[in-house]
């Protein structure tokens, strides 16, 4: 009997744990005002680190494959007749790893069109992953730039969490964002507009990006991270699929050091690393 009450302790002390283990969390509101995503930024380094350029990076600084905000893979329709109405991926959360002592770091993980050749708009969806005050925390969110972000309070994530992101363009003034929570077996769809006339998809571009984001007009500090998988990308155009085997891939460089790498592993695969 003594042995009996012991095993069942046991058994509620560990199904206590490790319901505590799978809460799910909402991050703190206070940094999502003015937070927006926004157009490549390519950049031109003289040198990466003080390091002498490789072959690589000196053809990557000829042809602006550097950022100052993306690091990831971008794909570019050449037939205006075929533009890119849909993206998508499956994207591993990571967990966010402090960089310094700043109480608040964050990068961004998302799919999107236009917003590399064609800057004035971008529908774009994904997640942050972000530490505040030493904890790591990840929110969903989509964006029809040049409006500030909005996010999906209705539907959780954290790091670790297994999610499958995508945008559909319905018109050029009109389109659908998408998260699954492939780890909860939750989803949030959201329906947005252009926010204003000027700023129409014109389905361009399709990417695959790691961002360095802005929150109340300037970039956040960079927050550290082991790698972001981004499987299953797909871009389509005039019903025609496109992997990512032939993108042009970006690393991101601010102030001549190298913060994140990009890598195509398939037609269908590309992970960023920190540096």
């Amino acid at each position: 009997m003594r042995l009996l009450s012991i095993c069942l302790l046991i058994f509620t002390l560990s199904s206590s744990t490790l319901a505590v283990s799978l809460q799910r969390v909402r991050g703190p509101d206070s940094f999502r005002p003015g937070r927006i995503s926004g157009p490549l930024q390519k950049s031109y380094p003289g040198s990466i680190s003080g390091q002498k350029q490789s072959d690589d990076a000196l053809r990557k600084i000829t042809q602006g494959s550097y950022s100052t905000n993306w690091a990831g893979a971008v794909i570019s329709n050449s037939t205006p007749s075929a533009t890119f109405s849909y993206v998508s991926a499956t994207i591993t959360i990571p967990t966010a790893t402090a960089t310094g002592d700043m109480s608040y770091q964050a990068a961004s993980a998302w799919v999107g069109i236009d917003g590399a050749t064609y800057t004035t708009a971008i529908l774009q969806t994904g997640v942050d992953f972000y530490i505040l005050n030493g904890k790591a925390y990840a929110d969903p969110w989509y964006e029809w730039y040049p409006n500030f972000a909005m996010y999906y309070d209705e539907l959780l994530v954290n790091p670790g969490d297994v999610i499958v992101a995508s945008v559909n363009v319905t018109a050029s003034n009109r389109g659908v964002c998408v998260i699954e929570n492939l780890t909860t077996g939750e989803s949030a769809t959201k329906s947005v507009s252009a926010p204003k006339s000027t700023a129409t998809i014109k389905g361009l571009n399709a990417e695959w990006i790691v961002e360095d984001f802005q929150s109340n007009g300037a970039a956040v500090p960079f927050v550290g991270f082991d790698a972001v998988e981004f499987t299953g990308c797909v871009a389509e155009a005039a019903g025609v699929e496109f992997g990512v085997v032939n993108a042009t891939v970006y690393d991101l460089v601010q102030d001549d050091t190298l913060l994140a790498t990009a890598r195509v592993m398939g037609d269908e695969e590309i992970v960023v690393t920190h540096i």
